[in-house]
């Protein structure tokens, strides 16, 4: 399921006829194949960010979501035609900064549960992982700094 349609780009940010303009289709229709190409590219992009945090793609649309799925669709057809405007990358960039935010932690998604992360399974039972210090002779140092030989 894509994270945006082409109603909601039409709603959210461009009217149709400049969408038409865009496609680049000639005959003042809007070019489908060319919208869907951009919102799959879009969608794409947008699961390299959540992946770390969610199971992608996402079964549940939050707003926000769709909002960078329109801004970042919207920006590829213009770089397509190589057209620039100011407005659309703003759009972008607030995409962007919104989706590094999901991805480091510092936002979040709402009604979405967090799905792959941090925590490795194998059985079904979460597993702790640590890191071992050592010295530089590869002994194992403790906390306290005591060094035990292997």
């Amino acid at each position: 399921m894509p994270y945006c349609t082409k109603s909601d780009i039409v709603n959210l940010e461009v009217p149709e006829e400049k969408l038409a303009q865009l496609t680049g289709d000639g005959e003042g229709a809007v070019n489908d194949d060319v919208v869907a190409a951009a919102i799959e590219a879009a969608d794409s992009e947008i699961d390299t960010y959540l992946a770390g945090r969610y199971t992608v793609p996402l079964s549940v649309v939050p707003a926000a979501v769709k909002r960078a799925s329109v801004c970042i669709a919207v920006y590829i057809m213009h770089r397509r035609l190589r057209r620039k405007d100011d407005t659309v990358w703003d759009g972008y960039m607030k995409a962007l900064a919104f989706l590094k935010a999901v991805r480091d932690g510092d936002d979040s998604l709402s009604g979405v549960t967090s799905g792959n992360g941090a925590v490795s399974t194998t059985d079904g039972l979460a597993q702790d992982f640590t890191r071992t210090k050592r010295d530089s002779g590869g002994n194992v140092v403790g906390d306290d700094g005591s060094t035990e030989v292997w």
